[in-house]
């Protein structure tokens, strides 16, 4: 009997579990308005100051979401839903890096941070493309109208110091555009070879096909 008694002691209100319920509705609901700020580039600092958390807890936070949704990624593929997985493998990296869709292909580099990459794609640098179809002088230029708004310098060695740093970091970004333009183009070509494999007639050879008297 006593031990009857202490089960239904610890079972818990009607009331406290809905307001259990409502408060993890209202938490969810913060942490969807955190990482919908996140998304749009909102500094840190600034959604830090807003949401009365530590820069740490926010990154903390991207860094669980992002591992999250390519979980759930896993989990459409596997159940075949290719458009929920399509629209999440685009979240994905947003999540990771804390950007608009247009940025990912730039924040991707190594050498370019989300602040980076929005300066760049505003100076015209709006495609993986055109970053690695430019010049190092070119790239060197808006690093330096970057430099220029982020801080002064009037020291003449420190200005010639700054120089030589952002001409190393152009040299960086251009060098590894190119390499991922690279390989988009490549993995496109295969893409292409094997779409192109699966559609020809089983027991055909193109080359087969070309070499033969009807084939001429």
């Amino acid at each position: 009997r006593n031990h009857h008694q202490n089960l239904k002691q610890r079972e818990p209100h009607p009331e406290s579990a809905v307001r259990c319920r409502e408060i993890l509705v209202h938490k969810r609901f913060w942490v969807a308005m955190i990482l919908t700020e996140l998304l749009g580039e909102v500094p840190l600092a600034k959604v830090a100051a807003k949401y009365a958390v530590s820069r740490g807890q926010l990154q903390s936070l991207q860094t669980i979401a992002a591992t999250f949704c390519g979980m759930v990624i896993q989990f459409c593929d596997r159940l075949k839903w290719w458009g929920l997985s399509a629209v999440l493998g685009s979240l994905q990296p947003r999540l990771s890096f804390g950007v608009a869709a247009e940025l990912v292909p730039l924040v991707q580099l190594d050498s370019v941070h989300p602040a980076k990459a929005r300066h760049l794609y505003d100076d015209g640098f709006t495609t993986l493309e055109l970053l690695a179809a430019s010049t190092e002088r070119r790239i060197e230029e808006s690093l330096l109208r970057l430099r220029a708004l982020e801080s002064y310098r009037p020291d003449a060695a420190a200005a010639k110091q700054k120089n030589s740093v952002i001409r190393a970091d152009a040299r960086r970004i251009l060098r590894e555009a190119k390499a991922a333009w690279d390989q988009q183009v490549q993995a496109g070509f295969d893409q292409a070879g094997t779409r192109a494999a699966m559609q020809a007639p089983a027991g055909v050879d193109s080359s087969d096909e070309e070499g033969s008297p009807g084939g001429r």
